[in-house]
């Protein structure tokens, strides 16, 4: 009674070549999935992906990779329903009342005894669902959210000789996030009360704005090297680091009173004095600097040396670095 059958498709395309001393991959995706709530107005997710990225050998030792992924996506769903979680009202009722209470559409039937028409607001309707089930989602106003996330990546890989190598990669992330939606008082049949036949189960009555920006950048890097004393001892070098920042801003903006609620704008509340706006502001940074050595005799006793030197911009003066050190010992019994 709450779920329904929804279609979902999904189209990619795919182009991928070299020329000269680059390869190249160019893929596409679109996918759109309708919604399950039965009763919802509206409820859609729909997504367009693309990706790009090529790698070119610019020398032999010297290997440049790029990425460019972008994706967009828009979302419509019942308000305050956007994921499965917030399903409160819908899920929480259907799973509390037992089988045999009234779960779908009241006749909108005359009351003699009241002179009204039971559930309904004009006569003739066909009277509103009953305070269960679907009743919390049908007559939700629909919101919509999209976002656009661009990532833009670079990585280099350099054979210096033949056992030593270095490899470094940059990533940079963005997203902007927008949701709008409308909250209005929602009225349903309320069986529980014989004296209140109809009920607002919300009485909620104002427009919302968010808007939010995340960008990231991240570094990697590291070298390695292997060294190899006559044929019996064999050791492994590696050293790097790592380090990655993060700017969040989110804006949200609420006001009471919507006058006309296909006109989705700020302009068009009369709540003024019930507005209320906020804004949440977040920096931070991490890096860390790691060092491994690996020793191998003749492929049968192993051991491991770890280093890492972490900080956080989380942590209080004094407390932002420390350091990490450890080791392991391995005997391989297959070789004996």
């Amino acid at each position: 009674e709450i779920y329904k059958k929804a279609f979902q498709h999904t189209h990619n395309l795919s182009i991928s070549g070299n020329s000269g001393k680059t390869n190249y991959n160019i893929s596409t995706s679109y996918n759109k999935t309708d919604g399950l709530f039965k009763a919802a107005q509206s409820q859609y997710l729909e997504r367009v992906t693309t990706n790009l990225s090529t790698n070119t050998q610019i020398y032999k030792w010297l290997n440049i990779g790029t990425r460019i992924l972008y994706t967009e996506k828009e979302q419509e769903y019942p308000f305050g329903y956007s994921h499965s979680a917030s399903s409160g009202g819908l899920i929480y009722y259907t799973m509390r009342f037992p089988t045999f209470f009234p779960f779908g559409i009241s006749d909108g039937a005359y009351n003699e005894a009241t002179g009204t028409y039971l559930n309904a607001t004009t006569e003739g309707s066909k009277g509103l669902y009953f305070r269960h089930g679907n009743g919390f989602i049908a007559y939700a106003p629909t919101q919509q959210a999209s976002d656009e996330y661009l990532t833009l990546g670079v990585n280099m890989k350099a054979n210096i000789t033949k056992d030593f190598s270095f490899y470094a990669d940059y990533t940079r992330g963005v997203l902007n996030y927008v949701s709008k939606g409308i909250a209005q008082p929602q009225y349903v049949a309320n069986w529980w009360s014989a004296y209140s036949p109809k009920a607002a189960y919300t009485s909620s009555d104002y427009l919302e704005n968010t808007w939010l920006k995340k960008e990231t950048n991240t570094v990697n890097a590291y070298f390695d090297y292997k060294y190899k004393l006559k044929e019996d001892h064999t050791f492994n070098f590696k050293a790097g680091m790592n380090a990655e920042d993060l700017t969040y801003n989110s804006n949200y903006l609420k006001s009471l009173g919507v006058i006309n609620p296909n006109i989705p704008t700020m302009n068009q509340t009369t709540g003024n004095a019930g507005a209320s706006v906020s804004e949440t502001l977040k920096d931070r940074a991490t890096a860390g600097f790691f060092a491994r050595i690996n020793y191998d005799y003749k492929g049968k006793y192993l051991l491991e040396i770890n280093g890492r030197y972490d900080g956080s911009s989380l942590f209080k003066e004094g407390d932002k670095w420390a350091f990490f050190p450890s080791a392991s010992l391995g005997y391989r019994i297959s070789e004996e």
